[in-house]
């Protein structure tokens, strides 16, 4: 029997994400073996705790281990098996093994994705910029490794705006030309009805307590019918997972993201909304910052 690929997550400490990132992969893809470390020595003292209520909050749960060191574990990769890094100075750090470990595949966000979607280190940081780190990482984790994962192409698009004001600018414009092509969208948070309200197109309500509507090929709007308390625990909870990736064959569908900025601060939700979803799309004002990528 072929051996199964590892696929070990690095970034500079494994406090936050590359620990995350092998927890929360771990829990949705358990025919998987994940691993993750850092490069850098963590503080003994430093506490801990916090990321047991963290994980717990999102639908997962903290195995409790300390940070460990990519050089106490590198000696267990071989063949095939797979390192996805996680901050823009380990491809300079690890360039040693890197150079001298040809077929261990390296894998990075930092030449094919946009700037946004860049994991950055939340050390010293709160709560919200934890999230954000996180978030990031779930997204670009699942594009590098799609297809390693054997997570199916699909006709669902996740469509992401610079900013809430773009966003509000241009949604009703994008809704009436996408229905206008035969294609269906899905909102996951409710917004305004002001800012999409249209002769051109029906508007279904659902709620979203479970799994996802089923979406009929008859051109439409869903949108839930209020605010789910958990809607960023039912993102990445397995049932969701299989239900956002679409079978190939299913009518063509745009996955609402919503705007990535609330003037400088960067939302979690369309991350994780759009990890869920192969096909991503920048609207107008972001088109310059996609860099093609092999998906």
């Amino acid at each position: 029997m072929e051996k199964a690929k590892k696929i070990v997550f690095l970034c500079k400490r494994n406090i936050v994400r590359s620990y995350f990132a092998e927890v929360v992969f771990s829990a949705l893809y358990p025919d998987f073996e994940f691993d993750s470390a850092g490069v850098i020595s963590f503080d003994p003292k430093q506490d801990l705790s916090w990321r047991s209520n963290f994980l717990s909050n999102w639908g997962f749960t903290d195995p409790v281990r300390e940070p460990k060191l990519f050089e106490s574990m590198q000696h267990e990769l071989s063949e095939g098996d797979i390192i996805v890094l996680l901050d823009s100075e380990l491809p300079a750090l690890l360039s040693s093994y890197i150079s001298q470990n040809p077929k261990v595949l390296v894998l990075s966000p930092f030449d094919q994705l946009p700037e946004w979607a860049h994991t950055f280190d939340p050390v010293d940081m709160g709560a919200s910029e934890i999230k954000l780190s996180v978030s990031r990482v779930i997204f670009t984790a699942h594009k590098l490794l799609w297809s390693i994962l054997n997570l199916p192409a699909s006709n669902e698009t996740a469509i992401f705006w610079e900013s809430v004001e773009s966003f509000h600018k241009e949604i009703k414009d994008f809704c009436n030309k996408e229905v206008a092509k035969g294609n269906n969208i899905l909102f996951l948070d409710p917004i305004s009805s002001d800012y999409i309200s249209s002769a051109s197109f029906k508007l279904n309500l659902f709620r979203s307590d479970h799994v996802r509507p089923l979406i009929s090929t008859d051109p439409a709007i869903w949108m839930p019918e209020y605010e789910h308390p958990f809607t960023e625990k039912l993102l990445l909870s397995k049932a969701w997972s299989v239900n956002m990736v679409d079978d190939a064959n299913t009518h063509p569908l745009k996955v609402i993201s919503g705007p990535l900025r609330d003037g400088t601060r960067y939302l979690t939700l369309p991350l994780l909304i759009g990890s869920s979803i192969r096909n991503y799309e920048i609207c107008k004002s972001t088109a310059r910052d996609l860099k093609p990528t092999p998906l």
